[in-house]
């Protein structure tokens, strides 16, 4: 295999298929020419895997035999990336980013990434700004057409006093109001990671993201862990891509709102989605948190609490991601005690990020 370029795109996909036509040809359009692209498939049946050999041939191709999760697969396309660099690369000058199939970059956006992180080798988690991708359905010449919006999808991620984790500014009209203002995280729809960091980020060998998740919430775990390891997230405004969000984000400005919308979210969502989030919500929580900010931000808690108590009893998929999360305790505590062992963020600097 030769060595790969200073920007590796890992993708992992999992009966993508009908995204795969819009993501590579904005791939193809790049105005930088410094990117490999890379692709882990968990196990699809949708024709995924032989559009790729058909249409790319030269991407890399690693195949798993079953669905592996998102946190897994992208560790092993993390790991395929470090292992393709030569052994005397300067890992501080090399990156990985981690991309759904369901983005469409902007033909710079990866030339605008690549300048940024290279003029800010303190930063170590950054991201596009993301801005919502419209299916147009009116199209019968070409079932994938998609109607470019200024609509921000996500320009970074913003924890809540409640700790729940939203896109910021989802759903308004982009007019720059986040461009200077860091975010707490960066969405793992489209995140660069410098190589030079992942050690520092590691759970375990090559465990980036925690491979307990699955999927759901590994983003915002991550980027967690970064903040409590003193390491510098950014979102990169000038850089642009869109995404297809098929998801309501529940947040909102409002805290109040989002706290009630939680039950119609719940209720709504499909029941595997539903468990695996409410578990990895917990254990996000149990890992990272501290209790003197959980006492701090008590009310909002509760409040949000109560609310998932009233959910448990509604949505059985609720109820069994919380036993889950119980039953796999000793695990993320035993996590819990290797990361704050490591840490450089004290209870009060963090405090700073819940809004």
């Amino acid at each position: 295999m030769e060595h790969a370029k200073r920007f590796v795109v890992n993708i992992v996909t999992w009966n993508s298929e009908r995204f795969l036509s819009n993501l590579f040809a904005s791939l193809e359009a790049q105005t930088s020419q410094e990117v490999t692209v890379s692709v882990v498939d968990n196990a699809s049946t949708d024709g995924t895997q032989s559009w790729i050999q058909t249409h790319h041939p030269e991407v890399s191709m690693l195949r798993n035999f079953r669905n592996q999760g998102f946190a897994r697969a992208h560790n092993q396309g993390m790991a395929i990336a470090l292992s393709r660099w030569q052994e005397d690369a300067d890992l501080s000058q090399r990156y990985v980013c981690i991309l759904n199939p369901d983005i469409v970059l902007d033909s710079s956006c990866i030339e605008e990434i690549l300048r940024y992180m290279d003029a800010h080798p303190d930063v170590a988690i950054a991201g596009p700004k993301l801005y919502r991708a419209i299916r147009r359905m009116d199209d019968e010449t070409d079932p994938y057409a998609i109607d470019r919006t200024d609509v921000i999808d996500s320009a970074g991620l913003s924890i809540k006093k409640t700790r729940a984790v939203v896109d910021r500014g989802a759903g308004e009209k982009d007019a720059g109001q986040f461009d200077r203002i860091a975010p707490f995280g960066i969405s793992g729809a489209a995140m660069v990671i410098r190589a030079s960091a992942l050690k520092t980020l590691a759970l375990a060998e090559h465990e980036i993201f925690d491979e307990s998740f699955f999927a759901y919430k590994e983003d915002a775990d991550l980027c967690w862990r970064a903040r409590l390891l003193g390491l510098r997230i950014e979102l990169i405004s000038t850089a642009i891509a869109w995404h297809h969000r098929f998801a309501r984000d529940p947040g909102g400005a409002n805290p109040f709102l989002g706290m009630l919308r939680l039950l119609k979210t719940v209720w709504q969502r499909p029941p595997l989605v539903v468990r695996a989030s409410r578990r990895n919500q917990i254990w996000m929580e149990w890992k990272n948190d501290d209790a003197i900010n959980r006492w701090t931000h008590a009310f909002w808690i509760i409040l949000h609490g109560t609310l998932a108590i009233g959910a448990s009893f509604m949505v059985p998929q609720y109820l069994r991601g919380t036993m889950e999360a119980w039953m796999g305790r000793g695990q993320i505590f035993a996590k819990r005690r290797l990361l704050l062992a490591r840490r450089k963020a004290s209870p009060e600097e963090m405090r700073k990020w819940f809004v």
